[in-house]
């Protein structure tokens, strides 16, 4: 077999998740009720939610029901390593049924719902790249939690370090990165920009944490193969949505340096940053003014 064969089928493998997930007939049923529960309340912090999953407990959906209810509670726990560390792809595969099932509760083809069971056999049973898996994951898990928790937190002193939650490789660290780094800035960014609260945006800035103990757009490990992220309706490339957000984030704290007068803290954003690396430019709309302004400093 050729030497090229033979490294694509390794970088294919590498990210296959495991072929089929059995689970006892016990498990299986508070897998679907938890998933019901989820269906009903995804933000896990209605009355009496987590009381309801507690008494869906079993060892396989423990720590599932541990993270969705720290999830809820939107505290600190909601970041700490025990979410963090990366789980099996047998959880993975759990948290993706969950998933599964409350897109077949909201489609709004109802002609296209199947019960539940229907929709979690099938999912268990099938190969599904585990970087979709632990992508899912960490959206679920962390998302919302951390976006309620960023409301009033001041998380300056926190460092995530993503050498440190048995990530398997780069592509996997860039999942968890753009998964944290998401409910923390993309949407403030963007409504305190357009609302032109600089003072407040910069605000934000001071009260997020670091990654690899530096800021957020020191980040740049993301030359690692693309995949595609599925959502509810369409799938499209994990690098082009990631990459563009992180980007328009960076130009909008950038643009806030300009127009407060602070010129050392925004070279440092602009030089540090992949809005200085033109390999990483065709990823977002403001390819053309990125491409001008380092041709610009180049001459």
């Amino acid at each position: 077999m050729k030497p090229f064969i033979v490294s694509l089928l390794v970088v294919c493998t590498a990210f296959t998740a495991s072929a089929q997930v059995k689970l006892s007939d016990k498990d299986f049923g508070n897998l679907i009720a938890l998933s019901q529960l989820y269906s009903h309340d995804n933000m896990f912090n209605k009355a009496g939610t987590a009381k309801s999953a507690d008494s869906l407990r079993a060892p396989v959906l423990n720590h599932i029901i541990d993270a969705l209810e720290a999830e809820g509670r939107a505290d600190t726990s909601v970041i700490s390593k025990r979410f963090l560390q990366r789980p099996d792809n047998v959880e993975l595969k759990l948290w993706y049924v969950i998933r599964g099932v409350h897109y077949n509760n909201i489609d709004t083809v109802k002609a296209r719902r199947r019960p539940a069971q229907q929709v979690a056999n099938d999912i268990l049973a099938k190969e599904i790249d585990e970087r979709i898996l632990l992508n899912n994951y960490y959206s679920m898990a962390l998302g919302s939690g951390i976006a309620f928790l960023f409301n009033q937190a001041d998380l300056s002193k926190y460092n995530f370090d993503l050498d440190s939650y048995g990530l398997k490789n780069q592509t996997e660290k860039a999942i968890l990165f753009f998964r944290l780094v998401d409910p923390l800035i993309r949407g403030r960014f963007m409504v305190l920009s357009y609302m032109k609260k600089y003072d407040k945006l910069e605000a934000v800035i001071k009260r997020l944490p670091t990654f690899n103990g530096k800021p957020y757009y020191y980040y740049n490990d993301l030359n690692f193969p693309d995949f595609d992220e599925e959502n509810l309706y369409k799938k499209e490339s994990f690098k082009k949505f990631n990459i563009n957000f992180l980007m328009q984030s960076e130009l909008i704290q950038l643009n806030t340096c300009a127009l407060t007068n602070k010129k050392e803290e925004g070279r440092a954003i602009y030089e540090n940053s992949i809005l200085s690396k033109p390999e990483y430019f065709d990823y977002t709309e403001g390819k053309e003014m990125l491409q001008k302004f380092y041709d610009a400093r180049k001459k």
